[in-house]
């Protein structure tokens, strides 16, 4: 939960849902990925860079994997685990 802490917690502009979400509800999973949905937006790009720099910012490795004017694929890790993390808008 690092990772949704660092991209601005309740304030985010993102949408957790996929299996990380019924993780978080049902609390009988695990997952290594998040799927991330921008509430409001045209265009990704600017909101996925900010998310970006708060996640460097709080001291995790970003990599961008894949990315097109809705979709950004990022691998987010701490040193000891990683985390693929989907933004959608």
């Amino acid at each position: 939960m690092r990772i949704l802490g660092a991209l601005g917690g309740p304030t985010t502009p993102w949408v957790l849902t996929g299996g990380a979400a019924v993780a978080a509800v049902a609390g009988h999973r695990t997952t290594r990925d998040l799927d991330l949905v921008c509430r409001e937006a045209d265009e990704i790009a600017p909101i996925a860079a900010e998310q970006e720099r708060l996640l460097r910012a709080d001291g995790l490795d970003v990599t961008v994997l894949q990315t097109a004017p809705m979709f950004r694929r990022l691998r987010v890790g701490d040193g000891s685990e990683v985390t693929i993390v989907d933004l959608t808008g």
